[in-house]
């Protein structure tokens, strides 16, 4: 990634001053260094690499030990750059001899300290690059600690920036960010420009943590900078900047990086911007603007002196584009609601093909100069890409060899990244020839790939070339079907592990980075009376998943499109309005109960299963589970009912009934261009009735005095916020409101495992939020909800699918605290038992009032 090597040449100085060579060694050597410096700022690293090969071969016949100590630590020098160079190309193998080589002459007492801690930079760049973050995280703090003591306020900076991003490797997502906010107030010391570099690094760090709001903040400040001074600087933190905003303005992302491409006089910047472009409109199915883009940028990429990934690039975004817009398209492709998108099938042909053999003469052109270099990946990537032309083409038989010397490139420089991309290819090509066994296994270890960069997929990266939906989306949707094509126990329990790590695969590209580190529980040891339900939706058919414990895993699958399935779920959403025809919402909702419960209902009943826990997809994530009718009475009247990503589950500890204390928040005034809740003080009496609680009213209910109660009560393990939210498909668009601010979905996180990081306090077991929503019209809102549930730490959440009364709240959560307090019966059972309340009520039986209320998390 660009921008860490961006922290690491602040650390180095590159960035700042050419190098001076004055002592013993030959002229001709200093001159290598700086072009192979100025070569490495513009991203040509093979010729930055010749450059500082060649000035190390100057001195290699030199004896260290007759070296001047200047003389001695420019040869450290070359190796630091020589490995920040082969890490960069993906040569590992070469930046490790590169970095020892510098250690080892590094073993003087002479040396300028702060050469040294160049060394440390250096050497933790390359422990990430080889996946020891917690290593490089010592490095990156040994070589802050030695610029503070030399007062070099340049190179702390850069070795800060560098040890915050090691911290996020390790997930250590709030200590990092503490990192960076006390680096801030230190860059009024050191000139203009390289404060501008130290915040469009700061803005790039904080998109990484989630943090979008601040990250956007500091890429204009960088912007604000650079606008007047330096046109090249601001137009690729520009880029940076529309990296962050195509997740919410995708139209504004687009149009800043066609000024971008524009303005920029840089052909390689000109080049990113353009690919960025193209990305954002293959992710919103823009096909016609994003062929448009990619035809015109050809001349442009494809004659790019430098840079052989972005012409591999383009040739396959167009290859994809070729793939989607192909006259045969099935109606998945054609609809933008639609969240499952795969390839074409490769008997598909196109009219007028966006690919021509002059493209595939380019990539084997670029493979065989990458052969001739020994740059593995560019090789790999090249060799792959063409690959999958030929997949397009039809040509399997040539597109299986190519892929398979391109994954064996792969291993030699652990490019798990690429790896996955190859795996995928393979088992498209035996699932089209029928070789099913062959495409699962292929498919089986394209998701392991994943598993392994799943950090770095969802770090931001301005030049990734990876999208949720079109690259990694499919690979487990596809994989799923393979293996229930073949429903063996053995496939079906492999089919459930990768409908889990899809979902939270998606969870974590929800947040743009790993949420939750939590082992994967057996359901059997913890509540032997609860069975998992998996709807998993696939292009064609809907496959329900039905685990009971002690018993083989039962697969029913139901012939409905997913398109058609969504176009179902919205219909039934529609039916819960009270002014709708009960016989329609009845009828339909009993077609999912069909779905869903019958075909297993007399297994769950012989098992004696009291809890059905659902783990929901795609758009079936929206629909209430618990008012699913049997053409008697709904689900919940037999099960309780709780909602979870997976079995990746936080332990939790039943809570004790004999003194319960709980800390409430509560808006009951109208606030913030929000209405006002009346019922909310009821709900509160009703709280206060049963529990013991801490309540926070109106003005008093802020971030910091939550977070202040939070902390001081020792031993509640409730937390209440009767208060306006929203859940959304978009982060930035998820928030609680309090009196004075919102709590973003990213800032409760630090909320509320302030009680984690204190031994006497208990971490929160149940989270409700009585008044929160999910956002009208996004099909995928539900994801808000349960990212609140992931990300705050809490247990267990339960919150609401849509808005419901005053008064109907106020009894449901009377009888819920009620129950809390009285039974020792686990958090959904307690659940149901307050929604039952309302189905025997003569007012609130409707199920708008009580089918929206979900527990999400550990049920137990």
């Amino acid at each position: 990634m660009r921008n860490f090597i961006l922290g690491i040449l602040i650390g180095l100085a590159i960035v700042c001053t050419p190098v001076a060579v004055v002592h013993g060694l030959p002229p001709t050597v200093e001159q290598k260094i700086n072009i192979g410096r100025e070569a490495m700022l513009r991203g040509d690293y093979l010729n930055a690499i010749a450059q500082w090969e060649k000035a190390k071969n100057e001195t290699s016949d030199l004896k260290t030990k007759d070296l001047k100590i200047e003389d001695l630590e420019t040869k450290i020098l070359i190796d630091v750059f020589l490995s920040l160079g082969y890490q960069e190309i993906g040569d590992l193998v070469q930046a490790q001899k590169a970095i020892t080589s510098a250690i080892k002459l590094s073993d003087n007492q002479e040396l300028n300290s702060t050469l040294v801690a160049k060394v440390l930079n250096t050497q933790g760049n390359f422990e990430v690059k080889q996946n020891n973050p917690q290593a490089a995280a010592l490095n990156f703090r040994k070589a802050k600690e030695i610029y503070q003591q030399e007062r070099d306020t340049e190179g702390e900076v850069g070795a800060t920036v560098n040890q915050a991003i090691a911290l996020q490797k390790l997930g250590k997502y709030r200590t990092a960010k503490k990192i960076l906010q006390e680096l801030e107030l230190k860059l009024n010391s050191i000139p203009k420009p390289l404060q501008a570099s130290v915040y469009k690094t700061l803005g790039t760090t904080y998109a990484t943590i989630g943090d979008f709001p601040t990250a956007i903040e500091k890429l204009e400040a960088s912007i604000a900078l650079t606008r007047e001074t330096d046109i090249e600087a601001t137009a690729k933190t520009g880029i940076d900047l529309a990296a962050v905003l195509q997740f919410s303005e995708p139209q504004t992302a687009t149009e800043l990086l066609q000024e971008v491409a524009s303005v920029s006089k840089n052909r390689e910047t000109q080049a990113i911007a353009l690919l960025n472009s193209i990305d954002i409109d293959i992710e919103s199915q823009n096909w016609e603007r994003a062929i448009t883009t990619a035809n015109q940028s050809q001349e442009l990429i494809l004659n790019l002196p430098n840079n052989d990934f972005a012409k591999i690039d383009l040739i396959k975004k167009m290859a994809k584009l070729e793939s989607y817009t192909s006259p045969n398209l099935t109606a998945s492709r054609q609809n933008k609601n639609s969240r499952i998108i795969a390839p074409k099938s490769t008997s598909n042909k196109r009219s007028q093909s966006l690919i021509n053999n002059q493209h595939k003469q380019l990539l084997e052109k670029i493979a065989q100069s990458a052969r001739s270099k020994g740059t593995a990946r560019t090789e790999s990537y090249a060799v792959g890409t063409l690959a999958y032309v030929e997949e397009q083409q039809g040509n399997l038989n040539r597109a299986i060899k190519l892929n398979k010397y391109a994954l064996s490139l792969t291993d030699a420089i652990a490019a798990d990244d690429i790896a996955y991309q190859w795996e995928w290819q393979l088992g498209r090509i035996f699932k089209t020839q029928g070789k099913t066994d062959s495409a699962i296994a292929s498919y089986q270890k394209a998701v392991n790939n994943l598993g392994k960069i799943r950090e770095d997929l969802v770090a931001f990266n301005p030049e990734s070339q990876y999208s949720f939906r079109e690259s990694v989306e499919p690979v487990y949707r596809q994989l799923v079907e393979l293996l229930i094509s073949q429903p063996t126990q053995k496939n079906l329990i492999q089919a459930r592990k990768t409908v889990e790590s899809l979902q939270m695969a998606e969870m974590e590209n929800y947040f743009r980075q790993a949420c939750l580190q939590a082992k994967p529980e057996k359901i059997e040891q913890f509540d032997p009376t609860a069975a998992i339900i998996y709807p998993i939706v696939t292009e064609n058919n809907l496959a329900v998943l039905t685990s009971i414990p002690g018993q083989p895993i039962k697969l029913h699958i139901q012939e409905i499109t997913a398109i058609d399935l969504e176009s179902k779920v919205m219909g039934l959403m529609a039916q819960f309005n009270p002014v709708s025809s009960n016989e329609e919402r009845i009828v339909q909702s009993q077609e999912f109960y069909n779905w869903l419960i019958k075909p297993t209902i007399n297994d769950l009943k012989a098992a004696k299963i009291k809890t059905l826990v659902f783990v929901l997809d795609s758009a079936l994530r929206n629909l209430p589970v618990a008012a699913l009718y049997n053409g008697e009475k709904y689900l919940v009247e037999d099960y309780a009912i709780a909602l979870t990503p997976g079995l990746q589950l936080l332990p939790s500890k039943a809570i004790n009934n004999e003194r319960i204390e709980a800390v409430v928040g509560a808006l009951s005034e109208a606030n913030q261009g929000f209405s006002a809740l009346p019922g909310v003080e009821n709900e509160i009496q009703d709280i206060a009735k049963n529990l013991n609680s801490q309540l926070l009213l109106n003005q008093q209910f802020t971030n910091n005095s939550l977070r202040k109660t939070l902390k001081e009560t020792t031993s509640a393990p409730i937390l209440h916020l009767a208060t306006h939210g929203q859940f959304s498909s978009k982060p930035e668009e998820t928030f609680i409101l309090t009196w004075n601010d919102r709590i973003g979905v990213n800032e409760l996180e630090g909320l509320l495992k302030v009680r984690e990081e204190t031994p006497k306090l208990i971490p929160i077991e149940l989270l409700v939020l009585s008044a929160c929503q999910t956002a009208e019209g996004d099909s995928r809102s539900a994801l808000g909800i349960a990212g609140i549930a992931l990300r705050s730490g809490a247990r267990s959440t339960v919150g609401t699918l849509w808005p419901v009364s005053d008064e109907s709240t106020s009894i449901l959560m009377d009888e819920f605290y009620e129950q809390i307090k009285k039974t020792s019966q686990n958090k959904a059972q307690i659940l149901r038992e307050a929604q039952l309340k309302l189905i025997k009520s003569e007012n609130f039986n409707h199920p708008f009032y009580w089918a929206p209320f979900v527990l999400i998390g550990n049920w137990t």
